[in-house]
C-alpha cells in the first residue's frame, strides 16, 4: 500500500484516466450503516423497509454477498468501495487520522476519477467526520465539501451517542440535492446513515 502511486504519478506514466464524453448522471452513494438482511425481514421489522423492499422488485438486488476483509468497520467499507483495496487495519495505529491519510494520499479513487471529469463531489452523514478518519479520507478524494455532525446539526435537534438520526439526516440530504440539481455541474453525493449502527 506505501507503494502505491499517486494520480500526477499515473497521468505521467501515460496511463490514461478517461474524460467522459457521453452526458454525465449525477451519481448519489448511500452507505445504509450496518443494514443487513434480517432488516428486512416484515416479521421480526414490520414495515421497517417497505419502500426498500419495493424499489428491489424493480430494480437489481444483489443478496448472499460478504464484506471482502479488512473492510468490516465503517471507513473501512467506504475505502474498500471507492479505491478498490481494503483497508488494513495494521497499517494504523489506533485509527490516527494523520496514519489514515497517509495510508489513502497516494491511491487513486472514485473521487479521483469523478474530480477529473468534473464532478462536483459532496459528502453528508450524521456522525462528526474526524471519527475514524472520514474527514481524511474525503479531502484526500477532492471532495469540494465534507459535511457531518458539527456542520449540519441545528439548534434543538435530538441526537444519539452516533450523531444525528436519520430521520432528520435525510430531509437534509434531499435539501442538498436539490441546491446540486440547481447547478450545471455534475455532481456526486456520498451519504451515510447511522441508526442501525448499534
Amino acid at each position: 500500500y506505501k507503494d502505491s502511486i499517486g494520480l500526477q504519478e499515473i497521468i505521467d506514466q501515460k496511463t490514461e484516466i478517461h474524460n467522459i464524453t457521453k452526458k454525465r448522471k449525477n451519481l448519489i452513494i448511500i452507505y445504509a450503516e450496518s443494514l443487513e438482511q434480517s432488516f428486512f425481514e416484515p416479521e421480526i421489522f414490520p414495515d421497517l423497509t417497505k419502500n426498500l423492499t419495493t424499489l428491489s422488485k424493480s430494480g437489481t438486488l444483489f443478496n448472499k454477498i460478504h464484506q471482502s476483509p479488512m473492510s468490516n468497520w465503517t471507513i473501512a467499507g467506504m475505502v474498500a468501495s471507492q479505491c478498490g483495496m481494503p483497508l488494513s487495519s495494521h497499517l494504523l495505529r489506533n485509527d490516527n487520522a494523520q496514519d489514515f491519510s497517509n495510508f489513502t494520499n497516494n491511491a487513486i479513487c472514485l473521487g479521483n476519477l469523478l474530480k477529473h471529469n468534473s464532478y462536483y463531489l459532496s459528502y453528508i452523514g450524521g456522525a462528526d467526520t474526524n471519527f475514524a478518519g472520514k474527514n481524511s479520507f474525503y479531502k484526500n478524494q477532492a471532495f469540494d465539501e465534507i459535511n457531518g455532525l458539527n456542520e449540519i446539526l441545528k439548534p434543538n435537534t435530538e441526537v444519539s451517542k452516533w450523531g444525528l438520526y436519520d430521520e432528520d439526516l435525510f430531509p437534509i440530504i434531499l435539501e442538498k440535492i436539490k441546491a446540486l440539481r440547481k447547478n450545471n455541474s455534475p455532481f456526486a453525493l456520498f451519504a451515510l446513515t447511522l441508526d442501525t449502527h448499534p
